[in-house]
């Protein structure tokens, strides 16, 4: 019985969430694959169909039919509403438990496989009893690293938005990179990471208050109440085209809203901040948003254009 159940949460991305499965498929590490669609649009559940015939792949509408079976390694199961990150995994992540799989890899439909990654993180995982979550190095196509992050604090959510040019002079100055500002690891990507079934299953797993947004950090607490940790393997890396699932995102200002929405939930919940704190943060993000945001942009279109101009 293979251990491991990949889940593939797909939202209008077809064609890359079967170019994942493909990579997946060749890996040395066997595992189960199930690809949650997230009710996208008939056209890209047609491309979905296409796994059926290339890989016996069984299509399912209801996740209790949805069961671990010795014949069918790839599973598909089509929602019938668009549930966001949290819940959608969450029944992904439900199914691996009811099927008494041991680990849980969660991952974007964008993402790329450049390695064995996952027999990397299988070994990373079992180095110590209390990891429940491991992720791997995730690069942007540019090879811009998305690190893990440290614990969100009033500094990310109020100092660094409200100061953005003065804050970020300051960091280069002193070759502080934010991310990395306290001593201990907090959260991985969740584009792509493996978590373990029992561990996770304890705290409930994602909390589901949450569309997009604030799932891996919001996780991280509930883990840090049970003495459970995320780790970070930078040994093995994938690729992840990021922004593509948002992008697909009706305008950029629901965007915006979603993501405010999830951090206000995070630090009313999981940061204890009350009503004088939430509202300085929106300050904060006013400040970034309609002040600093728009001179950044104006600042890297006229340098844009001048590398431009210098390279003809």
């Amino acid at each position: 019985m293979k251990e491991t159940l990949a889940l593939i949460l797909n939202w209008n991305d077809s064609l890359r969430t079967v170019n994942l499965v493909r990579q997946l498929v060749t890996l040395k590490y066997d595992c189960d694959i199930l690809v949650i669609d997230n009710c996208s649009c008939s056209r890209e559940r047609e491309i979905l169909e296409s796994l059926q015939t290339e890989y016996g792949a069984s299509s399912f509408s209801n996740s209790e039919e949805c069961e671990r079976s010795p014949n069918v390694a790839l599973r598909i199961l089509l929602l019938p509403e668009n549930l966001g990150y949290a819940k959608a995994n969450n029944i992904g992540l439900r199914i691996a438990m009811n099927n008494n799989y041991k680990y849980a890899l969660i991952s974007n439909s964008d993402i790329s496989l450049e390695s064995e990654v996952l027999s990397s993180l299988i070994r990373c995982i079992e180095t110590s009893s209390n990891i429940a979550v491991v992720g791997p190095k995730v690069v942007t196509p540019s090879g811009i690293i998305n690190r893990p992050r440290r614990i969100p604090d009033a500094y990310e959510f109020i100092l660094r938005p409200m100061f953005y040019p003065l804050v970020r002079i300051v960091e280069r100055f002193a070759g502080v990179d934010s991310h990395f500002r306290l001593p201990n690891l907090y959260w991985v990507s969740g584009s792509f990471m493996l978590m373990s079934i029992g561990m996770v299953s304890s705290v409930g797993f994602f909390d589901e208050n949450t569309f997009l947004y604030m799932e891996e950090p919001i996780l991280a607490e509930r883990l840090k109440g049970k003495d459970f940790i995320m780790k970070y393997c930078d040994e093995v890396s994938v690729k992840h085209e990021f922004g593509v699932s948002t992008k697909k995102l009706d305008k950029a200002s629901k965007i915006l809203r979603i993501q405010i929405a999830s951090e206000d939930y995070f630090l009313e919940n999981y940061r204890n901040y009350g009503k004088i704190l939430i509202t300085i943060v929106r300050i904060s993000r006013f400040m970034y948003f309609r002040t600093w945001s728009p001179i950044i942009m104006w600042f890297n279109s006229i340098l844009f254009k001048h590398k431009s101009n210098t390279n003809k």
